[in-house]
């Protein structure tokens, strides 16, 4: 029996410069898009598009995605940036979200998103990724091969609630509500707990 695809979806993928934002596109959806260690390297939107004829395990009838800049690479930058973010933001219909798993401070996302509050109108689910969090479990001192489930462990938990308040007290302008589950723990580096954003795009994916 086939199973009836969801509505197309147009998914941007956001956050502050360097923090892995092409890697996960990349590994997402199986690309060789440009990525450097040493400065930014998406440097316009990079746009990406699958339909369901195509991709038979895709949960929507068609699916564009767009890798966008980097928040924060300069003063210059961020200006001429802030009109393609716009027109993008008006479009989509969810936002991913990339930050580091480490990073305690959010001031340039908060900063970013209150200049987009308007273009939210689309836009039906925002999804945050904490990137590099198998490096967070490795200043615990626990190896993340150990960790099946993040949500299971004090400072995960912690950790999620700490960035799901955060960005609910400046979102609360917007119909957007972030739940612990739209929170989602993973390393593009080392694939841990990468199946986690698999499932939100594609069928048949399981945890290792």
């Amino acid at each position: 029996m086939q199973i009836k695809k969801l509505p197309p979806q147009t998914v941007v993928f956001m956050g502050k410069c360097g923090v892995g934002k092409t890697s996960t596109v990349n590994r997402l959806f199986d690309l060789d898009w440009y990525v450097s260690h040493f400065e930014a390297a998406t440097k316009a939107a990079q746009y990406g598009m699958y339909h369901s004829m195509g991709y038979p395990h895709l949960h929507f009838e068609f699916l564009e995605f767009i890798d966008l800049m980097g928040v924060g690479e300069s003063v210059e930058t961020n200006e001429a940036y802030y009109q393609v973010y716009r027109r993008w933001m008006s479009r989509a219909t969810t936002v991913f979200w990339i930050t580091a798993a480490d990073r305690r401070v959010y001031k340039q996302d908060e900063l970013c998103l209150e200049r987009l509050l308007d273009c939210f109108g689309n836009i039906q689910k925002f999804y945050i990724g904490l990137n590099k969090s198998d490096s967070l479990i490795a200043a615990h001192g626990i190896d993340p091969k150990e960790i099946s489930n993040p949500r299971e462990t004090p400072f995960f938990t912690e950790k999620i609630h700490e960035v799901q308040s955060y960005f609910n007290s400046f979102l609360s302008q917007t119909h957007i509500k972030i739940l612990p589950e739209d929170v989602i723990p993973y390393s593009t580096r080392s694939g841990w707990q990468f199946e986690s954003i698999q499932q939100l795009f594609f069928e048949g994916v399981s945890h290792a």
